[in-house]
């Protein structure tokens, strides 16, 4: 889904929150008044008296932190090793020669997660990192070796310093962490799945530490989420931590029965030949395989050489039933031809570049189609859902279109292709946002292959129902950054979740896209654009950032053969100013650089922020929050008038929460009527409650301007 989405359902969740909780005063024909916005002035500052609700955290629980770890990521773009590579123990060898380097040291474990080669018969080897056995959280290491065994370089994130723990003892046992899960309050009614939960060593950006710590995966009882399962960080010494959606446990397949071992059993191939329709294109005659019951003769949607089948989302997700799309009379919903049959041209896309199935190993592919909400209702949305039962998983709402939509499409099954080339589900932050960017170039080069969308190349979704959730040619039509710190730009966040995109990652991909359609508008010819961005794909490891991917892309240019396009990369990647972090002390002409000083840490009282900022007769707002590492909401815009709306509201206890509107005197604690009065307000009455920021630097305090 798009920000723009995402801003747009979260509004409209909350506001239907607030009329379920009765506290909406106002609702109907009957607009608000401007006097209804804010409640009295306190005779502190409203945020403050807020939040001093809030009890302080206690500092670090002793007993399960390891003090000294330091992380390291490094790159090497060149030759490092004169050995020859042939196999995962010379990588090694290759690997320890510069181990230093990389941030390690004698006592760096590493273990090979997976090997993939490219057409040039290039060889990438992932490693992570353990200790002592335990897998070290966001630590690992991609190293790129030619055809002839010729080190290419290397992009490693390790955690050096490292050393077991001598005196450290779990204090719960696997069983209790479960318990401790099953028993927060903050997640009711998740399951836990038997058998799955395992050991980590957690690095922590923001605190700057690592912690011994037990993982326990459940389900996710949140229904409109495509992560099915929660990833539940307990510390060694019973603290529960928080919680992360994810595709799957971190070993789902030994605890599933594997179905997809018996889903293509009994069956003889077949084929379908007839007449569909696009959503928006004529009418065409299509060929697709059928799965024959031996017995009974029915016709299933699925391919025996491929390993794809196609079944009923509803069974699957509500009854965890697998019911294949199936006809005893050889007829068929157009929509779930034309997606089962789009599906089949993606495969076969990959697998004529070199890469088998939607995970480079041939593992099956599950279909769930006419994918729906819990009361029956069409979902417009399409999802890749990770690895479940032997099969890799797309959900797709085909009532939209989104089935015959090649960039959609694309975009979800280059998802899996990320996720196994990364080894890790690592979706936060600059690391999803480049996933997210990597599944939006891909779909959008697959679709300009195909021809799909002459005319519409670099818009996401151009096709479908609800027409372009993204624009490549020109972000901030999305509510998207050109460039790092632009208007729209988000910062990492410290705890990734639903309310905060999970650090940006649907609206900094843009930074990446628009790189990517300068390299198009470069000359690059489409094919190469194509091997091009796989190799790059290839080359990411769980935490490649912006920065880091500021030198990727040239490195790969070269190793790739298109140096050529060297000059035109450059400039775009220097346009997007991806090596930059912190907030610039001054933008560019006619931008204000805004800083917001929150009185306390959100991370410290467990508080999620949301700040919403809206130019009185917007219909939609951008969204930001607190950058990791900081206590304060910076942004940079065009100077002019805007209404700042915060949200505050408590991780532990959903009912606490309130929404704030900065005034020139400083914070006011908004009234429940806050969302239908920025929707119904005439422009000229809202002025009344924006503020006007010039060009250049403005800091603002919780007490005022």
């Amino acid at each position: 889904a798009d920000m723009k989405k995402h801003v747009r359902l979260l509004l409209i969740n909350l506001f239907l929150f607030l009329l379920a909780a009765g506290l909406l005063a106002i609702c109907g024909a009957k607009p608000a008044e401007a006097s209804d916005i804010l409640t009295e002035p306190a005779e502190e500052n409203a945020l403050q008296e807020w939040i001093d609700l809030f009890p302080q955290t206690q500092g670090e629980t002793p007993g399960d932190r390891i003090a000294d770890a330091k992380i390291s990521t490094v790159f090497i773009g060149e030759p490092f090793y004169d050995g020859v590579i042939n196999n995962e123990e010379d990588a090694l060898k290759a690997l320890y020669s510069v181990i230093d380097k990389l941030g390690g040291d004698e006592n760096t474990e590493l273990v090979l997660h997976n090997e993939f080669e490219n057409d040039e018969e290039t060889a990438f080897y992932c490693f992570e990192q353990a200790l002592g056995g335990i897998q070290v959280n966001k630590g690992n290491v991609k190293l790129i070796v030619d055809k002839d065994g010729h080190a290419l370089g290397v992009i490693s994130t390790l955690v050096g310093g490292l050393e077991t723990d001598p005196d450290f003892v779990w204090e719960i046992t696997q069983e209790e962490a479960e318990s401790i899960v099953r028993e927060n309050s903050a997640y009711p009614g998740t399951k836990v799945i038997p058998g799955s939960t395992e050991a980590t060593v957690l690095w922590n950006d923001y605190a700057g530490t690592m912690t011994y710590t037990w993982v326990v995966y459940s389900t996710n009882p949140d229904a409109d989420n495509e992560r099915n399962y929660l990833a539940h960080y307990v510390s060694g010494n019973g603290e529960y931590l928080y919680a992360l959606p994810v595709f799957e446990p971190g070993d789902a397949e030994s605890h599933s029965g594997a179905a997809s071992v018996f889903a293509f059993e009994g069956y003889e191939a077949g084929e379908w030949t007839g007449v569909v329709k696009d959503i928006d294109g004529p009418e065409r005659t299509i060929t697709v395989p059928l799965m024959i019951d031996k017995e009974t003769g029915e016709a299933v949607l699925g391919d025996l050489q491929r390993k794809i089948l196609c079944a009923d989302f509803a069974d699957y997700d509500y009854n965890g039933v697998l019911t294949p799309i199936s006809s005893t009379d050889g007829n068929f919903i157009n929509n779930e031809l034309i997606t089962y049959e789009m599906f089949i041209r993606i495969w076969d896309f990959y697998d004529n570049i070199g890469w088998h199935g939607p995970d480079a190993e041939g593992t099956p592919s599950l279909l769930l189609l006419n994918m729906v909400d819990n009361k029956g209702d069409p979902v417009d949305a399409a999802y890749y859902n990770g690895k479940q039962n032997g099969f890799q998983v797309f959900k797709i709402n085909d009532a939209f279109g989104d089935g015959s939509c090649s960039d959609i499409m694309g975009h979800e099954f280059t998802h899996c292709v990320t996720r196994e080339s990364l080894a890790a589900d690592n979706y936060e932050n600059d690391y999803g946002a480049i996933n997210e960017a990597m599944s939006d170039i891909m779909g959008n080069l697959i679709e300009m292959y195909f021809e799909d969308s002459p005319g519409g190349e670099w818009l996401i979704s151009e096709r479908q129902a609800n027409g372009t959730i993204r624009n490549m040619k020109d972000p901030h039509e999305s509510l998207q950054p050109e460039y790092v710190w632009d208007q729209f730009y988000v910062p990492n966040v410290e705890t990734p979740n639903d309310y905060n995109d999970r650090g940006g990652v649907h609206t900094n991909s843009s930074l990446l896209n628009s790189i990517a359609y300068k390299l198009d508008q470069a000359g690059m010819p489409l094919e190469d654009q194509i091997y091009y961005w796989l190799n790059v794909d290839l080359s990411l490891t769980p935490t490649t950032d912006y920065p880091l991917i500021a030198k990727i892309l040239p490195w790969c240019l070269d190793v790739t053969g298109y140096s050529e396009y060297k000059e035109a990369l450059e400039g775009a990647v220097k346009e997007a100013d991806l090596e930059r972090v912190e907030v610039p002390e001054e933008g560019k002409s006619g931008q204000a650089v805004i800083s917001l000083d929150l009185p306390l840490d959100p991370e410290e009282i467990g508080l999620d922020i949301i700040m919403y900022i809206m130019r009185p007769g917007d219909k939609e707002p951008s969204s930001t929050w607190v950058a990791k590492n900081s206590t304060m909401i910076s942004v940079v815009l065009p100077e002019g008038d805007y209404l700042f709306i915060l949200y505050a509201g408590s991780r532990a206890d959903e009912n606490k929460y309130s929404y704030f509107l900065l005034t020139p005197d400083g914070w006011s604690e908004a009234d429940s009527t806050l969302w239908d009065a920025v929707r119904t307000l005439p422009k000229e009455e809202l002025e009344d409650y924006a503020v006007h920021f010039d060009a250049g630097r403005t800091e603002l305090t919780t007490t005022g301007l």
